[in-house]
């Protein structure tokens, strides 16, 4: 590509009136950026609970050097699990579920995290 690409600012598209997963919109746009070579994403949450834990999501994953593969590899198993009835937990809750025992982050906040 040769040029320096922008970061992208982003937030919780399609997740008000059209009733979309905010957590599992936040990391497709997450694959999006990083299939882009998006060196960052600034994740607006705009106070939504769901979100709260986004920033630990996040760096776990960077921490395991997961790929978008990887990753989407994840939200594919997650979804057939939902779908069936197997699981009712949220993504983040059923990716690492010591999220669901502790409360780390203000709902409240924004991440800015790194594209990869």
């Amino acid at each position: 590509m040769g040029k320096d690409l922008p970061g992208i600012a982003t937030g919780n598209w399609g997740c008000g009136a059209f009733g979309g997963d905010p957590e599992l919109k936040a990391i497709i746009q997450w694959l999006a950026a990083s299939q882009a070579s998006r060196p960052f994403v600034l994740y607006y949450t705009f106070g939504i609970d769901a979100l709260q834990n986004l920033d630990q999501i996040t760096q776990w994953i960077l921490s395991h050097e997961w790929t978008v593969r990887d990753l989407w590899n994840m939200m594919v198993e997650y979804s057939s699990q939902r779908l069936n009835g197997r699981t009712n937990l949220g993504f983040f809750a059923w990716l690492l579920p010591s999220l669901t025992s502790h409360n780390f982050i203000s709902p409240a906040s924004d991440f800015n995290y790194p594209a990869k």
